[in-house]
Parts: C-alpha cells; sequence; structure tokens
C-alpha cells in the first residue's frame, strides 16, 4: 500500500517544480557533505578532505516529465533553498559504506557524500540509484544520441488508494485539476462550487471519495502507532502534570570515510577516467 505521506511530499515539492510526477522513494534524514583531494596529505593522513554542505533535511528521489529524468532533493532545514542533484549521464556509479553513501561526477573534482540518520535509508538510496543509472546506461545504448523518452506516470485506482485521494485534492488545490472535475483515469474527481465572498472556487471533495480513503487510512498500521505515540505522550503528561520533552533530533553525523576504492576520476571535457588499482 502506498504511503499518503508520498502524495503530500511530491505536493509541496511540485510547487517549487510543477514538472515532478511521481515520488521514488523517501529518507528521514541526509546530511550532505564535500569533498576535495588534499595535495598536502602525507602517505598516512586522510586523502579527500570533508565540508559540510548547508543542506540536511528529508531525501526523496523523483520523477519528472522532462530532462532531467530524475533528480534528487534535499528539504532543507538549514536554508531556503533545497539542494537539487540531477540523476544524469554525469552521476558516477556511487558507493555504500556505513550510513553513507559516496559518489562523483564527470563534471567537476568534488567527491559528494550523503549521511543518513537510518541505515535502511541509506542501503534502499543506494539500490535505488545504482537502478535509475543502469537505466540510463541501457537507454544509450538502445538509441545512442537520442535523449530519453519521459516515463509514463504510474497508474493507480483513485478511489481505492489514500495516496491517490491526497494526490487528486492536492492537484486540484493548486488548480491541475483536469477540466470537468473529472480524474486522470475518468472517475469523477472533487467537484468545484463558487464561494459567496470572493466569487473563486471551492474544491469539494467527492464524500463517496473521502469515505474510502477514511477506511482504508484507519485500517493503516502506520495510523495505530502513530496514535498510540500520541496517546501515550499525553498519558504520561497527565498523570506527572509536567511537559513531555520534544522528540529528539537527529544525532550529529560523523566524519564521512574515505572512500574505500578509488572512485572515478573525471577527464577535462567529460567522460569518465578508469581508477588506478
Amino acid at each position: 500500500m502506498a504511503d499518503p505521506r508520498d502524495a503530500v511530499n511530491l505536493g509541496v515539492l511540485k510547487r517549487n517544480d510543477p514538472s515532478l510526477t511521481r515520488m521514488l522513494l523517501t529518507a528521514q534524514h541526509a546530511v550532505l557533505y564535500m569533498g576535495h583531494d588534499d595535495e598536502t596529505a602525507g602517505p598516512d593522513d586522510p586523502k579527500v578532505k570533508w565540508d559540510k554542505a548547508d543542506a540536511e533535511g528529508a531525501l526523496f528521489v523523483v520523477e519528472r516529465s522532462v530532462e532531467p529524468r530524475w533528480q534528487i532533493i534535499i528539504l532543507n532545514r538549514r536554508s531556503t533553498t533545497n539542494y537539487v542533484e540531477d540523476i544524469t549521464a554525469d552521476f558516477m556509479s556511487p558507493q555504500e559504506e556505513d550510513n553513507f553513501i559516496l559518489y562523483k561526477k564527470a563534471s567537476d573534482d568534488v567527491t559528494y557524500c550523503l549521511w543518513f540518520f537510518k541505515k535502511e535509508d541509506c542501503e534502499r538510496t543506494c539500490a535505488l540509484l545504482k537502478d535509475l543509472l543502469a537505466q540510463l546506461g541501457a537507454e544509450r545504448d538502445v538509441r545512442p544520441g537520442e535523449p530519453a523518452q519521459p516515463a509514463a506516470q504510474a497508474e493507480g485506482e483513485v478511489g481505492g488508494s489514500v495516496a491517490a485521494f491526497f494526490q487528486a485534492f492536492q492537484a486540484a488545490s493548486l488548480g491541475d485539476a483536469p477540466a470537468g472535475g473529472a480524474a486522470a483515469n475518468g472517475t469523477a474527481g472533487p467537484s468545484v462550487a463558487p464561494t459567496a465572498a470572493s466569487g473563486g472556487p471551492v474544491i469539494l471533495p467527492d464524500r463517496e471519495l473521502v469515505r474510502q480513503a477514511l477506511a482504508l487510512t484507519v485500517q493503516d498500521d502506520r495510523l495505530i502507532d502513530i496514535f498510540e505515540e500520541h496517546y501515550t505522550r499525553l498519558a504520561l503528561a497527565g498523570a506527572s502534570a509536567a511537559p513531555l520533552p520534544a522528540p529528539a533530533a537527529p544525532s550529529a553525523p560523523p566524519v564521512p570515510p574515505q572512500p574505500a576504492a578509488p572512485l572515478p576520476a573525471a577527464r577535462p571535457g567529460g567522460g569518465v577516467e578508469p581508477a588506478d588499482h
């Protein structure tokens, strides 16, 4: 079952980029580092000097209707500008080590490192990046010189999916609803009625669609987990008559590791230079 939060997050990100079509992956928290070769390092010193970039927060891998087809987006907690990384042929095969993903790009000499709060998020992200890069390579082999075609948006059952409900409602709220109040697959979408105050449209979701979405949401164990967490906090607060502490923030990330194997270097003017062995 799709996570309804993906549709909500996608709607938020689409405010900056309307070409986003699908959420491929969500990671709870990631921090970006940038590394540069330290030419002054001795034989026993680290060869890469790391600097923490001004980008950390929830990480998303998204699909777009235009080129570049895929992107990494960090919903930045440290700046009003989100970090966006295009996944193209310029992106070199990533390496995974502990909670880190290291990668390079053919267009510069920087070594990039993503630290993940959750190990499983790191593993899922690295596996997805490798799959996407493999698709790019296969497309270049089949159609040399031709740009990759945008992927078709995954179809979903609007009436039977909580995620589709939120997606349809968010799209209507942002003015992306199909003409006539119909959803993309031909089913009835949210209706529109005028408001007496402003004369503008007001989105009225279909009651049957709301009923189905609520029924599915109640059956989702994640909702029960959230309810139990908040219920426990309130019960403890009532018993102790003392305010509960705020949830702990992710611990400070450790220093990124040195690459386990030399990452491929970029040739002048593009291309990849094989690493020394």
